[in-house]
């Protein structure tokens, strides 16, 4: 097992994710996260029923793109551009 960043637990209990983890796991804003315990273990991954993107305009999860740390719908993304 690597340590890949240390953090320290604020005064409500946050803790923030290193960036380099949300990159790899393409965890993004809004991502609902579980935390699962197996022995001394704590695992955290995104919630299977969250796992599809939603575009962050309309909310639609059918054929989103990620934009930088965003998704969108193919509609939205376009509109985005022009």
């Amino acid at each position: 097992m690597t340590i890949i960043a240390t953090r320290e637990i604020d005064d409500l209990g946050r803790v923030l994710l290193p960036v380099e983890l949300r990159r790899e796991k393409m965890w993004i804003k809004g991502d609902l996260l579980a935390f699962y315990k197996s022995g001394d273990t704590i695992i955290i991954d995104v919630c299977e029923k969250a796992k599809e993107p939603q575009c962050k305009i309309c909310g639609k999860q059918e054929q989103t793109l990620r934009i930088g740390d965003d998704s969108f719908c193919e509609d939205c993304a376009k509109l985005r551009r022009d």
